[in-house]
C-alpha cells in the first residue's frame, strides 16, 4: 500500500491498502479444521473497531482483498473507502460478496469507542440462502435456510448497543415484496426488549418470514419471548399465507 500525509495550515492524508488474501480462519481459530464461526470473527472486528483512534485531520483511507478466509469459506471482492468523522468514520462503497451468492453492500457513519455501532444505507441479498445460512449462522441454521427463498433486503440502518432498526424497508422474499419498518430496543437499566414492526406487503408467506427473521436473528424463534418482552406489530398485507391456510 502507500501513504500521503500532507503537511501545513491544511494538513490531509491519503492511504490506500490491497492485501491477495487475508485468512482470519488461520489467525483467530485453527486453521481449515477448525475455522473461527463468522459471529467470533465479528465480535474481533468489532472489538478492534472500538478501539481504532480516528485521526484528528481530514483523509481517506481505501482497502481492498480479492478474498478474506473466514468460517470455512471465502468472502470475495471486499472494498471499501472511510473519511474521519465525528465520533468515528464515514463509510462510503462497502462492497463484498459472501458465500451463497450474497451480497453485501453499506455505506454510512461507522462510530467508535465505547458506543461502537452504524448508521446508514445497508443491503443484504442471497440467491442461495441454504448455503449463506450454514456459513453465516453454522449448520443448524441450515435448515432455516433451506425453508427460505432467494431474498434480497435493504434499508436505513441503526445498530448499536441495545438497539436495531431499519427503516425504509425494501424487501423481496421469491416473489413477495415488503416495505416498511422494523426496530427491536433493549433498555439498559432493567433489559426490557421491545420490538415494534410497521409492515405493507402484496402477500405475506409466513414461514418464509420466520425463516428470514430466525436467519437475522441467529436463533429459531419458535419460542418468541427470547427475542422480546414487549411488542407493537403493525402488518398490511394482501395475502397473508400459512401452510395451506389463506
Amino acid at each position: 500500500g502507500s501513504l500521503t500525509l500532507n503537511f501545513g495550515r491544511s494538513p490531509s492524508f491519503d492511504a490506500v491498502a490491497e492485501s491477495r488474501q487475508l485468512d482470519l480462519d488461520r489467525d483467530f481459530g485453527g486453521g481449515p479444521d477448525k475455522p473461527i464461526e463468522v459471529a467470533g470473527a465479528a465480535n474481533t472486528l468489532v472489538g478492534w473497531l472500538a478501539g481504532l483512534p480516528v485521526p484528528p485531520i481530514p483523509g481517506r483511507v481505501a482497502f481492498s482483498v480479492p478474498g478474506i478466509v473466514v468460517g470455512g469459506s471465502v468472502i470475495q471482492d471486499v472494498a471499501l473507502n472511510a473519511e474521519p468523522a465525528a465520533g468515528g468514520w464515514r463509510i462510503e462503497g462497502l462492497r463484498a460478496h459472501l458465500p451463497g451468492q450474497a451480497t453485501l453492500s453499506a455505506d454510512g457513519l461507522l462510530t467508535t469507542g465505547k458506543q461502537t455501532g452504524f448508521a446508514g444505507t445497508a443491503r443484504l441479498a442471497a440467491l442461495q440462502p441454504s448455503t449463506f445460512a450454514a456459513w453465516w449462522r453454522g449448520r443448524a441454521q441450515q435448515v432455516a435456510g433451506r425453508q427460505l427463498s432467494a431474498f434480497d433486503i435493504a434499508g436505513k440502518a441503526v445498530i448499536g448497543t441495545g438497539r436495531f432498526s431499519l427503516d425504509n424497508i425494501q424487501a423481496r422474499i421469491g416473489d413477495a415484496t415488503i416495505s416498511g419498518r422494523i426496530a427491536w430496543s433493549e433498555n439498559a437499566r432493567d433489559h426490557h426488549r421491545d420490538v415494534g414492526t410497521d409492515l405493507k406487503a402484496d402477500r405475506i408467506d409466513f414461514l418464509q418470514v420466520k425463516a428470514l427473521a430466525d436467519l437475522l436473528v441467529g436463533r429459531n424463534l419458535n419460542e418468541i419471548t427470547s427475542l422480546a418482552d414487549s411488542f407493537s406489530i403493525l402488518i398490511k398485507t394482501d395475502l397473508f399465507q400459512l401452510d395451506d391456510i389463506r
